[in-house]
């Protein structure tokens, strides 16, 4: 049986499509993920996950942990996040997992390493989610969210403009007076900062 290029075209842009339509979050995805961060990390933290409820006394939902016991996060924020790519979700919940885990253990680290120890938390469940899950790698759709949030963009952004696109102008430096790919030490906190705040989802 011989297929025209043209239906065939079709049928896998039709496929594209639907892999590439979000989850809609509910409460119960939610919850489903907090019970896969559990089984690999219970053993460090074990917090309850609020949704939709401001258990941290925040005034926008959003991702946020508050203590070694809370978890807050809000449904519409995690949809946005799924735009980044299918189980964006659980990695932002995993790195909040990981801040109840330094709560837990009074890891209290000097920004920017209290969120990138969060971020490896979140990396660690993402290649178990993969390795023991089965779920399909999702940690560059994750990290993509991570800048995104960290940079205070919200829609999700082509990965390829963003790789064209400076950072941070480096002031006071005319162009061409120093080597594009070397960024002074002085001035490597600055054009990092935007990057390392102190918290990635809140």
């Amino acid at each position: 049986m011989l297929i025209k290029p043209s239906s065939f075209l079709l049928a896998l842009a039709t496929l594209c499509a639907l892999s590439a339509q979000a989850v809609t979050v509910t409460t119960a995805y939610v919850q489903k993920g907090a019970t896969e961060i559990r089984g690999q990390m219970g053993n460090y933290a074990r917090p309850t996950v609020y949704v939709n409820q401001y258990a941290c006394g925040e005034r926008q939902l959003r991702a946020m942990a508050c203590g070694p016991n809370t978890i807050s996060v809000g449904t519409a924020f995690l949809q946005q996040q799924e735009g980044y790519g299918d189980y964006v979700t659980k990695f932002v919940l995993a790195h909040e997992w990981g801040h109840t885990i330094q709560y837990t253990r009074g890891i209290n680290k000097r920004p920017p390493m209290q969120e990138l120890q969060a971020d490896c938390t979140a990396g660690t469940f993402a290649k178990y989610a993969e390795t023991k899950l089965k779920y399909r790698p999702f940690i560059e759709g994750a990290v993509l969210s991570a800048r995104n949030a960290a940079d205070n963009s919200t829609p999700p952004e082509n990965p390829m403009i963003r790789a064209r696109r400076p950072r941070n102008p480096i002031a006071n430096n005319p162009p061409n007076s120093f080597d594009k790919n070397v960024i002074p030490v002085s001035t490597m906190a600055s054009t990092e900062s935007s990057f390392l705040r102190d918290d990635h989802y809140t």
